[in-house]
């Protein structure tokens, strides 16, 4: 998972840049790139879905703590395998939709940028 953890940092890296040059572009050369807020947008949905991806791979996301503490071991462990349950049927159904979302606009493209939406929308099954 280390390259994905150096795929998203960079992914936010870039994020940064295209923002700052978006703001350069539009407020101090009066004259705004129109394809780096598109981009912008694009690569943030992607660094955002792979990163919550990598939170959830190490078990970062918010718990069920406070009433785990309050039941008993064997009630923690089935407290354990519900949520599991329950995160897996999201995730699926999140995989399932994505995926329908991608086939679904593989036709329309990006504005200023001439490539499908298909791309930005792939970072949902992805992640």
């Amino acid at each position: 998972m280390t390259w994905l953890r150096c795929a998203d940092a960079a992914l936010f890296k870039l994020v940064s840049l295209l923002g700052f040059w978006q703001v350069v572009t539009r407020f101090m050369l009066e004259s705004p790139a129109d394809w780096s807020e598109i981009t912008t947008r694009a690569l943030l949905i992607w660094a955002v879905l792979l990163g919550v991806a990598l939170a959830f791979r190490h078990g970062a996301m918010l718990g069920v703590d406070f009433l785990r503490t309050l039941l008993a071991a064997p009630a923690q462990r089935v407290l354990a395998w519900v949520v599991g349950v329950i995160c897996m049927g999201f995730l699926g159904m999140l995989a399932w939709v994505g995926g329908q979302m991608v086939w679904r606009v593989r036709f329309q493209t990006l504005p200023s940028l001439e490539i499908s939406i298909s791309w930005v929308y792939l970072a949902i099954p992805v992640g």
